[in-house]
This record gives structure tokens, sequence and C-alpha cells, in this order.
């Protein structure tokens, strides 16, 4: 499971966090939680790009 993870990981330019690969899982007909997904992609050193948001801050 975990080579599928990091194929799909792979594939989403690193963007795809466990909610969204657990979500292409389940429609390949890989039956997973989301917890663990989450577990096998800390195991294996896999997380998603995150960007932070823009915040204004006042003059």
């Amino acid at each position: 499971m975990t080579k599928e993870i990091q194929r799909i990981h792979v594939k989403s330019k690193a963007r795809y966090g466990a909610p969204k690969i657990h979500k292409i899982l389940v429609n390949n007909r890989c039956y997973l939680s989301l917890k663990r997904v989450q577990r096998l992609m800390k195991r294996a050193g896999i997380h998603s790009i995150t960007k932070k948001k823009y915040r204004p801050y006042p003059s």
C-alpha cells in the first residue's frame, strides 16, 4: 500500500495530503481508512506541500 500512496503522491507533485489520497484509493477499490493512510504516510515520511494563507497586518 505504501508504494501506491507514494505513486499517487508523486503523480500529484507532492500536493495531495492524506484525505485526497484516501479518496483516490477508495475510487481505485483499495479500501483503507483515512487514519491508516495517515499512518502509512507518516511512516514513509510523506507530507503534502502546504501554502501559508495571506494575512494582512495592520500598519
